[in-house]
């Protein structure tokens, strides 16, 4: 056999495998979402106190402290409070990781109507080590070389833990965020 007829077979040989090869999983991400809402029953600016009804009629009290633009806060008006958590899991490409925490938050400008914000972001990589069949459980090496194992709990998650094979570089995020908004009277999200 020559040379080059053998290099033709190795290189093709090669494609071939490549192509058998499994592509990763796409991309899991779940979603939570809570939103709690209150209608403003008095507001007293000078103590920075807000009083509020809840949705069963449970009434309370809010201390804002450094709140801005109270001023424009009314009875009847609305807050809206909301609480997103979100997971996501992608299957890292060549020589890739993720790692770290990120905050931000942030509140209405002077003159506008009351609001707020604040979130985190953290990010870390996992090596799998092994993956049950059914995708309920998988077994992994985390950012400090610990050995851990957790059940899978949602049906998505399953089928993304199906795909994944020992060796694999899983990125791991998490974000969660709360979000504070006041609405007038029949006005929209």
């Amino acid at each position: 056999m020559t040379n080059s007829l053998k290099t033709t077979l190795l290189a093709a040989s090669i494609v071939l495998i490549a192509a058998c090869q499994s592509a990763p999983p796409e991309p899991v991400t779940l979603t939570d979402e809570e939103i709690i809402e209150a209608t403003v029953i008095a507001v007293d600016p000078t103590s920075s106190t807000v009083s509020l009804r809840g949705p069963g009629g449970q009434e309370g009290s809010l201390v804002v402290p450094v709140a801005l633009n109270l001023e424009q806060v009314e009875p009847g008006d609305t807050l809206k409070v909301a609480y997103t958590v979100t997971y996501r899991a992608s299957v890292a490409g060549p020589g890739e990781t993720e790692s770290g925490v990120a905050l931000t938050a942030g509140r209405a400008e002077e003159g506008e109507r009351p609001g707020a914000f604040i979130g985190a972001l953290a990010a870390t990589s996992i090596e799998i080590l092994s993956v049950a069949e059914d995708g309920s459980s998988v077994s992994f090496r985390d950012e400090a070389g610990m050995l851990e194992s957790m059940r899978v709990q949602t049906a998505e998650g399953r089928e993304f833990a199906k795909e994944l094979k020992q060796g694999d570089v899983v990125i791991l995020e998490f974000t969660e965020s709360v979000t504070v908004q006041v609405e007038g009277p029949g006005s929209e999200a």
